[in-house]
């Protein structure tokens, strides 16, 4: 036979073998891989039997401790429901009342029962205002029902006083005050009297001291106002509140019997202004001008008033330090006050100047930056 009909004649016969040696060795491991799927079956029960053991523990020992809780909770309300009560007498003070109920069957009548519960209601009410509110309330686990209540500290009434009864209290408070008061009237009155003697002792090193009061009359002088929102005046918040300041130069002249005359103006002046009056006090110049239609520039605005100049002077000599302008106006339509609006400058004029020149430059605007 030659090897390829040898080949044809094996063939089915090796393939069958080699089938049946598969089939052999699959039915051999069959049973290995039915072990083994056994096995991870039985680890996977273990591990739930002990989480579900685990879970069983910890919730008993929840319960437990929740019955621990319970009993502890339950045997202090006990302790606190039996324990007898402390007697309050040991700790009373004067605000503690202790009383007895009063029965029926302690009295021989009825009659003497509602006497005696009269007379309990009567002191009570008579008592109630003595005493404060009931804060704490503890009875007593004996027989006898008796009560202790504890009360704050009771509202203090005010006692009348005799008519004329002298209060030290009260006249100690008073003469303090009036000290306060006077102590500052005499504090003001004294700078104003240091004040007046500086100016004096001024007057009299210049000799300006026997100068006649009307030293001042037939005087031409320069007066340069600047007008603006001054530290502490009373104007209303919004007048001045940007800071701008008119300058408005004025031409005076001081006449018999008190009066005061503008002779020019400065240019482009928003108002003109009319007479008004002059006085001195001491060493203290005062003097006003009215101002015809009011003047208005910007947030500076005033109605038809009067300027009013304060400054000193001393003979015909007048300060040439800065003085104070002032406006008298009313509040709430009732009270008159003084409020300050600027400050002033005063320049003599020459007796030979020309009244025909210009007396006085043109306004100026000082506007911040």
């Amino acid at each position: 036979m030659s090897d390829d009909d040898a080949r044809t004649h094996f063939a089915p016969r090796r393939a069958r073998a080699m089938r049946a040696t598969t089939a052999t060795t699959a039915t051999a491991n069959a049973p290995r891989a039915r072990a083994s799927d056994g096995d991870g079956d039985a680890r996977r029960r273990r591990a739930t039997r002990r989480r579900d053991g685990e879970r069983a523990a910890k919730k008993d020992d929840d319960a437990a401790s929740r019955r621990a809780t319970c009993a502890a909770a339950a045997l202090t309300v006990a302790m606190a429901t039996t324990t007898r009560a402390r007697p309050v007498r040991a700790h009373a003070d004067r605000r503690t009342v202790v009383r007895r109920e009063i029965k029926r069957e302690d009295f021989e009548s009825l009659r003497d029962f509602e006497r005696a519960r009269s007379g309990e209601r009567a002191s009570e009410s008579a008592k109630d205002s003595e005493r404060g509110i009931p804060v704490t309330l503890s009875s007593s686990s004996e027989g006898e029902n008796e009560s202790a209540m504890m009360y704050t500290e009771p509202p203090r009434r005010a006692t009348a006083r005799r008519k004329g009864a002298f209060d030290a209290r009260r006249a100690a408070s008073a003469a303090f005050q009036w000290s306060v008061i006077g102590g500052v009237v005499y504090s003001v009155r004294r700078a104003q009297r240091r004040s007046e003697d500086v100016s004096k002792n001024l007057a009299r090193r210049f000799a300006y001291a026997d100068a006649e009061p009307d030293a001042l009359v037939g005087t031409r002088w320069r007066v340069y106002a600047d007008i603006g929102r001054e530290s502490g005046t009373w104007m209303p918040p919004a007048w001045g509140q940007s800071g701008m300041r008119l300058v408005c130069p004025i031409a005076i002249e001081f006449k018999d019997n008190g009066v005061v005359e503008p002779i020019a103006t400065g240019a482009f002046t928003p108002t003109k202004f009319e007479a008004g009056t002059w006085s001195i006090d001491g060493d203290t110049l005062r003097f006003n001008l009215k101002m015809v239609g009011g003047l208005r520039r910007g947030d500076i605005e005033f109605g038809e008033e009067s300027l009013y100049f304060k400054t000193l002077a001393w003979g015909d000599k007048v300060s040439a330090n800065k003085g104070r302008m002032l406006v008298n106006q009313t509040r709430f339509l009732i009270r008159r006050e003084w409020r300050s609006v600027g400050t002033f400058k005063t320049e003599r004029i020459a007796a030979d100047e020309d009244a025909g020149a210009q007396l006085v430059p043109p306004m100026r605007v000082r506007v911040p930056e």
